[in-house]
């Protein structure tokens, strides 16, 4: 008679922890949010109305704080009046803006100068050919080029980006041909060796992978815009593989080729502009979801990023329209939107409402979306926030689109593909970087088709979108922000019940990724693996527990947010069963392998390392950590240890800022180290990936504890942090 005692308190437990969250509510089918809802976003989003903005868009030349970018700007602020979003406006940041948080060096991507052309021209002199015109092609003059007439001869250098590419090679009074970035081969050839300019062929090493098939491809090109005291020249000149390659044969039949350089740009001051428009919120206004994308590049630039641009009208126009007709009703939350230029927008949206940025919820980074699968190889990736920031966001979404999924949305006149995407692990390519910072802590998920062939290069026309793309993509971020905007006491606890399912999974993962470390570790290595498959389990159940704690931020009620507490504790409990487990695999591998097993005990490194907690002191970015460090301040050994660090570890740029986020005043360096360790554990795969193809399949590298102790110091001298 004992077990069906046991059984039934189970079942108890079982309704304690569903039960009290049933209420009436509306309608729904698989998905969080409810039937109708759905329904009426999916009918209204339009994917042909968002590339009807894009085309819009794209007829500025959209470099930032330009003239053109300000056009831009001013043609989406007359979109969003025209959909009656009257909360719409342009907020404009002049220079000083940058003074005003804690930057102790003035980074040359923050500079707000405005730069347009009036004309950029390339021709030979003999035979007369045309070979780049920034009036038929604007990506084919490099950014803050500066004003240019003249003759020059050419030379090729191959690369162009070393010290070897110019042993030997008088490049003075000449124009070098090269085949690396612009800006490397500028300093090299102009600055450093008084060449007049430089001509960068065809796909560089960035983009030789995708542009092998497209001998038209031009790539964009950036010089750094810092001032030059002595007034060298600063142009450069982007040009295809044919127009490179004739170039070359030029040289090769003639010896001597000379070339005709026309550029006339305009630098001038100019205002850092955002777009920032509202619904808002009914009942917590000041509570906020927030979408950005980011509004600058080149002219066309279609899917880097009118794309998230005009999804994110399209977004606006949606939902207000809905709210007007009582299709839908009026959130509790608001629902923020915002266009500025990739990284200092974000810097400035933040830096200059920090105090508000604390009542965001969540929000969404669309970079790059809508396209059209077939013709860039890619597939929709969402990145989920990074572990120092856990949150519901990540499941939300994941529940929305596999909800989408059974539905078969589609575009009159866009393709038939069945959805195709990839849930990844965080990565820092674009403004969501700012917003995930641990000195913001604003959850916000990116979405991007990735790889794209034609990403920052000429190919990027509104021909590789679709429009079923544009308005799945639109539906999905406007459903979450919607969700987020109306949820409920009810809605907030239907939503951590997912996490929970979804958590349990998920550390269900980290278990096989332990397991399968064992089975291929030798036996000398059975323990030092242990402890990883350990650390990887505990940290991600820790992580999984924050965010089933986050859905409390949408619950009033109390008795519900004891019942998120009790899953929340459930995790606690799946954890240690797991733990258990996982220890009784090590147990029997060394039984089998005849192999004493040890217990885990702190070595002396360790053990100084669990005494050391560290604080930040100050306000700064974490994700701008560089920025506050002054390279003559640093010594020999310093910069040799932070330039072998970036080598090791290929995701230093991610992985750096986040050892600063867990940074709390609460976590030991041991704990730092077990957390960023646990968060990059095991190897990279290509869909976990959002970067440059040639890195995919490189190892994440062990977080060693003296490379962490090290990075500490460095803050410390700094004043970062305190211990």
């Amino acid at each position: 008679m004992s077990q069906p005692r046991r059984m039934s308190g189970v079942f108890s437990l079982l309704l304690l922890l569903f039960l009290p969250g049933i209420s009436v509510s509306e309608k729904k089918d698989i998905g969080l949010l409810s039937d109708k809802a759905v329904e009426a976003i999916c009918e209204e989003v339009s994917g042909e109305r968002t590339l009807d903005t894009i085309l819009g868009i794209i007829q500025y030349n959209r470099n930032t704080s330009s003239k053109e970018y300000d056009q831009a700007a001013q043609y989406v602020l007359a979109k969003l009046k025209a959909y009656s979003i009257t909360e719409s406006a342009i907020e404009a940041f002049p220079p000083e803006w940058k003074d005003s948080y804690y930057l102790k060096k003035n980074p040359g991507w923050l500079a707000s100068q405005g730069w347009s052309v009036k004309k950029g021209l390339l021709k030979t002199i003999n035979p007369a050919r045309k070979i780049a015109d920034f009036d038929e092609e604007p990506v084919t003059l490099a950014r803050m080029s500066r004003s240019f007439k003249g003759r020059a001869e050419i030379i090729y250098v191959g690369d162009g980006t070393s010290e070897n590419d110019f042993s030997g090679i008088d490049v003075r009074g000449k124009i070098v041909l090269a085949r690396g970035y612009a800006e490397a081969v500028h300093r090299l050839a102009v600055l450093q060796r008084g060449a007049v300019g430089v001509i960068c062929i065809g796909p560089s090493s960035y983009n030789s992978l995708k542009g092998q098939g497209y001998p038209n491809m031009v790539v964009w090109q950036v010089l750094s815009p810092v001032e030059n005291i002595e007034k060298k020249p600063q142009f450069a000149f982007s040009v295809s593989s044919e127009k490179g390659n004739y170039l070359l044969d030029l040289l090769k039949d003639q010896k001597s080729v000379e070339v005709e350089v026309d550029i006339e740009t305009e630098f001038y001051d100019n205002d850092l502009k955002i777009v920032n428009a509202l619904i808002p919120g009914q009942d917590v206004p000041q509570e906020e979801f927030i979408l950005y994308a980011h509004l600058d590049h080149f002219k066309p630039s279609a899917g880097d990023n009118a794309s998230g641009c005009a999804t994110l009208v399209e977004i606006a126009r949606t939902l207000q329209t809905l709210i007007q007709q009582g299709k839908i009703a009026p959130p509790k939350r608001s629902i923020r939107f915002v266009w500025g230029p990739e990284g200092p927008g974000s810097l400035m949206y933040v830096n200059s409402r920090m105090d508000k940025v604390r009542s965001t919820l969540a929000g969404l980074n669309l970079d790059m979306v809508g396209e059209d699968m077939d013709k860039t190889h890619c597939l929709l990736r969402i990145t989920r926030p990074p572990d120092s920031l856990p949150s519901f966001l990540g499941d939300l979404v994941q529940n929305l689109i596999e909800n989408l999924d059974t539905m078969f949305v589609k575009a009159p006149t866009g393709k038939r593909n069945f959805l195709n995407y990839r849930f990844m692990p965080f990565s820092a390519n674009s403004d969501h970087f700012i917003f995930n910072d641990g000195a913001v802590g604003v959850p916000m998920l990116m979405f991007i088709y990735w790889p794209d062939e034609f990403h920052h290069t000429n190919l990027d026309t509104p021909d590789k979108l679709d429009t079923t793309e544009l308005k799945r993509t639109a539906y999905l971020a406007a459903a979450a922000a919607y969700f987020v905007a109306s949820a409920g006491n009810q809605d907030a606890y239907d939503l951590a019940q997912v996490v929970s399912s979804n958590g349990i999974g998920r550390i269900s993962q980290s278990v096989q990724k332990g397991l399968s470390l064992l089975r291929t570790s030798e036996d000398r290595g059975l323990m030092e693996n242990f402890k990883a498959g350990r650390n990887s389990i505990k940290f991600t159940a820790k992580r999984e527990r924050g965010a089933i704690i986050s859905c409390e931020r949408l619950c009033r009620d109390e008795l519900l947010k004891r019942q998120i507490g009790l899953l929340a504790l459930a995790i606690d409990q799946n954890a240690d069963l797991t733990q258990k487990t996982f220890e009784n695999y090590y147990l029997e591998l060394c039984r089998v392998r005849k192999v004493k097993p040890q217990k885990i005990i702190l070595n002396s490194e360790e053990k100084q390392a669990s005494r050391v907690i560290p604080r930040r002191k100050g306000a700064a970015f974490n994700s701008l950590w560089e920025e506050e460090i002054p390279d003559e301040r640093l010594d020999k050994g310093e910069k040799d240890f932070l330039k072998d660090f970036k080598q090791r570890f290929m995701d230093s740029y991610i992985r750096i800022p986040e050892i600063l986020n867990f940074v709390d005043g609460r976590n030991s360096l041991l704990d730092i180290r077990d957390a960023v360790a646990s968060e990059y554990f095991g190897f990279m795969t290509a869909s976990d990936y959002v970067g440059h193809p040639e890195d995919l399949g490189k190892e994440y590298r062990t977080l060693e504890l003296k490379d962490l102790m090290r990075l500490m110091g460095i803050y410390k001298k700094f004043g970062l942090v305190v211990f």
